[in-house]
């Protein structure tokens, strides 16, 4: 009695594994070891991609060799792809191949996968095994599988990786019983591969004159700083949507007297010795020493930055009536 009832027992357990094996249907067939496929690398569109809230990639079909015969058997379901029970979620460093331009990024398998195989079936003395034989070709275009990724902040551990460059999941898809309660037994896998790709932050000064309103004469001593009658605009590519490296500005200049702009205007009707200082959010700019905050690398950027540079007349020598031109170079920094 023991004995029949643990020959019961053996044949359960042999029907219920869900093993894959390369090539045809047959009872004393093993499952094979070496059933991984590599996956042809799906390219991640980091412009796309939101902070803290995944987005799904583009379904890429399995790629299994394509010539090669490959068999399933398994218990009394058809066969599904899916990730594994635990998705891992896997965080990179990318980088544009500038060290100070970079963002974080996490991937895991994504749950939009499709795509399954009908069963097929063989009755014999020991009962009914369920299978499919198909090629290569057939299984890869049948599934289909695809990423959800996501921008993060700094993670504790990630792996650095540069764009335009494959890096492969810890995770790895695979293929088990659709519904089946031997979702532990598999061999037919596949590798998932990423290639990252996103739009560097940069910004520029798309006007760079500024026209000050005339003073007369006698008000110069009592002059106050005023605004350009154009707005002093910074413009920043967001196409990232934040800033993948923190930015920077400052101002600096070779002709200048202590912080005063020197009149370069040499014409017959200059003004003579009389420039500008500028002025930010109410302080002389030091040209000795000054640098001001556009984002920092992380944060959420505009595309357009208005700076509140204001101007004022200020002699350094002797002057009259006439024209000023004063220049100033406005250096854009990433750190």
């Amino acid at each position: 009695m023991r004995f029949v009832i643990g020959l019961f027992l053996f044949l359960t357990s042999f029907y219920v594994s869900a093993m894959c094996y390369s090539g045809t249907y047959s009872l004393s067939a093993n499952g094979s070891v070496n059933m991984t496929a590599n996956g042809e690398y799906i390219t991640l569109d980091l412009n796309k991609a939101n902070l803290n809230e995944f987005t799904s990639s583009e379904l890429k079909n399995v790629n299994f060799i394509s010539s090669q015969q490959y068999h399933c058997q398994y218990a009394n379901r058809g066969l599904q792809v899916m990730p594994v029970e635990n998705n891992e979620v896997r965080y990179f460093k990318v980088s544009s191949g500038e060290s100070n331009d970079y963002v974080y990024v996490a991937v895991r398998i994504g749950k939009n996968i499709s795509g399954s195989f009908k069963k097929e079936e063989n009755k014999n003395l020991l009962g009914t095994v369920y299978y499919f034989n198909f090629i290569g070709s057939e299984i890869n275009a049948a599934l289909k599988y695809g990423v959800e990724y996501k921008l993060v902040t700094a993670p504790e551990t990630f792996t650095a990786v540069t764009i335009n460059n494959s890096v492969s999941l810890n995770s790895t898809l695979r293929f088990v019983e659709a519904n089946g309660t031997d979702k532990g037994k598999y061999n037919l896998a596949q590798n998932i591969q990423v290639k990252f790709n996103y739009t560097p932050t940069t910004c520029y000064f798309p006007d760079t004159s500024a026209k000050i309103n005339d003073i007369n004469h006698s008000s110069v001593q009592n002059a106050i700083a005023e605004s350009a009658d154009n707005k002093i605009e910074i413009k920043c590519d967001n196409t990232l949507g934040y800033s993948s490296r923190s930015i920077h500005y400052r101002f600096e200049s070779q002709n200048r007297i202590g912080d005063v702009l020197e009149n370069e205007y040499d014409g017959d009707d200059s003004a003579g010795d009389i420039g500008f200082k500028m002025e930010l959010n109410g302080i002389t700019v030091n040209l000795d020493n000054n640098r001001y905050e556009i984002a920092k690398r992380g944060q959420t950027i505009a595309d357009s930055y208005i700076i509140p540079l204001k101007f004022k007349y200020f002699p350094y020598g002797k002057y009259h009536s006439g024209h000023v031109l004063s220049r100033v170079k406005v250096v854009i920094g990433y750190d």
